[in-house]
């Protein structure tokens, strides 16, 4: 049975409503990827940005390709806030994306997330509707 069999299962571009979903879930605040978009410079413009990825989101869904740059991350250092700024304890690692492919990537989750649901869970970590200690045990 392929994917294309299961009418659950979406394999259509994604929608205008899917894009505008994913955009509300991202977080203002956060620092852009090496595209130099901003989380707000999105959110804060809902149509204009809304319709802008809706068609670049078309336009790779049919092409198939994804680009480069949203699989790369700029990986740096941030101070936690406590302990001397000169130990390397007293810093986390972050990873700065893309946010036009966060939204892409929301669009994706939130077409896969529920057939995960339908299953047992495989994933590492949390699963949704599962208790932490599912994982423990």
């Amino acid at each position: 049975m392929s994917a294309t069999d299961d009418p659950s299962i979406l394999v259509d571009a994604p929608t205008l409503s899917e894009v505008q979903s994913a955009i509300k879930k991202l977080k203002l605040g956060r620092s852009p990827g090496g595209d130099s978009i901003a989380p707000e410079m999105v959110k804060l413009a809902p149509m204009s940005a809304t319709f802008a990825l809706h068609d670049l989101f078309g336009k790779l869904w049919t092409s198939g390709h994804v680009p480069s740059e949203w699989k790369e991350g700029i990986i740096t250092s941030l101070y936690k806030g406590k302990g001397p700024k000169s130990d390397c304890s007293s810093y986390r690692p972050i990873s700065l994306l893309s946010v036009p492919g966060k939204v892409f990537t929301h669009v994706l989750l939130a077409r896969i997330d529920p057939l995960l649901t339908r299953k047992p869970c495989y994933r590492k970590g949390y699963c949704a509707m599962r208790p932490i200690t599912y994982q423990v045990l």
